[in-house]
């Protein structure tokens, strides 16, 4: 699987900044494009409007500033095509 490069750029350009937005905007989210913040704002729903409506379908990236990642357990492994065919 190929990650488009506006993905790539923008996740990098994110966590480079992820310190900060955390202690200043935690909670909230941010449309990404050219490896820029663009906005923050409350709801993915606005960010996603916003970002489709300023810079076009698939040409941004949404981040959850703050966003804790989910320990899904044993349910995890169902997550994947290759661990639905692992043998265990």
């Amino acid at each position: 699987m190929t990650i488009p490069k506006e993905v790539a750029r923008n996740h990098k350009a994110f966590e480079a900044i992820r310190e900060k937005m955390e202690a200043e905007h935690f909670g909230k989210y941010v449309p990404m494009h050219k490896g820029e913040v663009r906005g923050i704002y409350d709801t993915s729903s606005d960010t996603y409007s916003i970002g489709c409506n300023k810079f076009g379908l698939g040409q941004f990236t949404t981040e959850l500033v703050g966003q804790k990642p989910v320990h899904l357990g044993i349910f995890a492994l169902s997550l994947t095509p290759e661990t639905r065919n692992a043998n265990i």
